[in-house]
């Protein structure tokens, strides 16, 4: 009954969660394969000094399109380091690339339907910035 910020967390009909680790995106793949059975566009950005590697291996078979972003700190993977782990079968088509977490936000509204899942991982930092974008949405 315990709830986390940021932990397999729904927030304005986007699911959350952190994965900054290979064992929390194990979790959150194993989330997904129980209980989403729609597809799943994958908002992903991360520190550099994370395994990205490691990390997006277990979440990208998951993925249906995959958003990479880059985060609003200094500690932040870039662009080419994330696209250096997407696998070369993924499909180019599949992989958006974005240079801040409201592009992010607004390119995952522009290729999914209403019967997909939009789903924000690989930082808690990320989840953060996304969060408080969509809460400033809602004021204005």
């Amino acid at each position: 009954k315990v709830s986390l910020t940021g932990r397999l967390e729904f927030h304005k009909g986007i699911l959350f969660d952190g994965a900054h680790n290979v064992a929390g995106a194990r979790t959150f793949r194993d989330y997904l394969d129980e209980y989403i059975d729609r597809p799943v566009t994958i908002i992903f950005g991360a520190m550099a000094d994370k395994d990205l590697e490691g990390i997006i291996k277990v979440l990208i078979s998951k993925a249906k399109n995959i958003i990479l972003t880059e985060i609003d700190n200094l500690r932040s993977a870039r662009i080419d380091e994330m696209l250096r782990y997407i696998p070369i079968d993924f499909g180019m088509e599949n992989i958006f690339i974005t240079k801040s977490v409201a592009d992010a936000i607004k390119t995952a509204r522009n290729i999914t339907s209403s019967d997909e899942l939009v789903c924000v991982t690989g930082s808690l930092y990320l989840i953060g910035e996304a969060m408080a974008i969509l809460d400033n949405e809602s004021k204005g």
